[in-house]
């Protein structure tokens, strides 16, 4: 829960999809406080939560229709195709795609790296959309400057 609150701050008014996974282990009780809670500490800002169960398929599907809405609403859709601007970003959702598609076959079989392609996924969008900086990136900017001396 302190990792999710930590988001309060960062969120400079974008839309943020927070996935709970492990809902069969929760009553629905228990879910609805602390979407209460959850829904307090993010007033005023544009968030929806979806609480997932990878062990009972549940929730799976509102998790990637809520991915591919955020991915359109990325992009400039023209005729059904995305334009991005930088070679890298074609190449960031392509990626993207890759781990998603990944993530749908390892499902059955093996959660965990079902659930590190659905993370590496979520990072390859946080690229394109500013929210993570890879650190090759800030190498590249840093080795032009000369500190110190």
């Amino acid at each position: 829960m302190d990792e999710i609150l930590g988001f309060q701050n960062e969120n400079d008014g974008r839309k943020m999809i927070i996935c709970l996974n492990k809902a069969d282990l929760l009553d629905q009780s228990k879910k609805d406080e602390l979407n209460q809670k959850m829904l307090h500490y993010f007033q005023n800002k544009s968030i929806s939560f979806i609480w997932t169960s990878c062990f009972e398929e549940n929730g799976l599907s509102t998790l990637l229709s809520s991915l591919k809405n955020s991915i359109n609403n990325l992009c400039d859709v023209e005729n059904d195709e995305c334009v991005l601007s930088r070679q890298r970003h074609i190449l960031l959702l392509q990626e993207s795609i890759i781990e998603m598609n990944s993530f749908l076959e390892n499902l059955s079989f093996d959660q965990a790296l079902a659930a590190q392609n659905l993370q590496n996924a979520a990072n390859c969008i946080g690229e394109i959309s500013g929210t993570i900086v890879n650190e090759q990136i800030l190498d590249k900017i840093f080795s032009q400057f000369c500190i110190g001396k």
